[in-house]
């Protein structure tokens, strides 16, 4: 089994919370926390310590954040060393979708890897052929 800690600046992760939850119902699996936000006084890091603790050492677990290089990864990538614990940046939705629907199975390196390649695929730029379209449609 896999767990998934999801950490972002602001609302982010709530936010994808909030579009997973719509679009494959609610997942225990799943644990979000919005970082730095007025009045929230728990760092990244000690929620990351409390998500580990409430883990069963035999589970994978996945400590996802937002952006390569910014202070929530930094916090997260203190805990990559841990047995069955690897560090994620760069969650996209349908990066963070495919997860949680493996999320019955221990992910290895490679297998989160190849997940990881092919949502970079999905994220491109696309464009209407308006010529196309219209036939089409008549």
């Amino acid at each position: 089994m896999t767990k998934i800690f999801l950490a972002t600046h602001g609302r982010m992760a709530s936010g994808m919370k909030s579009s997973i939850d719509l679009l494959m119902g609610s997942s225990e699996a799943l644990t979000v926390f919005d970082a730095y936000l007025p009045g929230v006084t728990v760092s990244v890091g000690e929620q990351a310590a409390q998500f580990l603790a409430q883990c069963e050492p035999s589970e994978t677990k996945l400590l996802v954040s937002d952006m390569l290089g910014g202070s929530v990864n930094q916090e997260l990538m203190k805990y990559s060393d841990l047995e069955n614990v690897f560090v994620i940046t760069g969650i996209t939705l349908t990066l963070l979708l495919e997860l949680l629907c493996q999320c019955h199975q221990n992910f290895t390196a490679s297998q989160l890897d190849e997940l990881i390649e092919n949502s970079r695929l999905m994220t491109q730029r696309v464009s209407l052929d308006v010529n196309s379209s219209q036939d089409q449609f008549f």
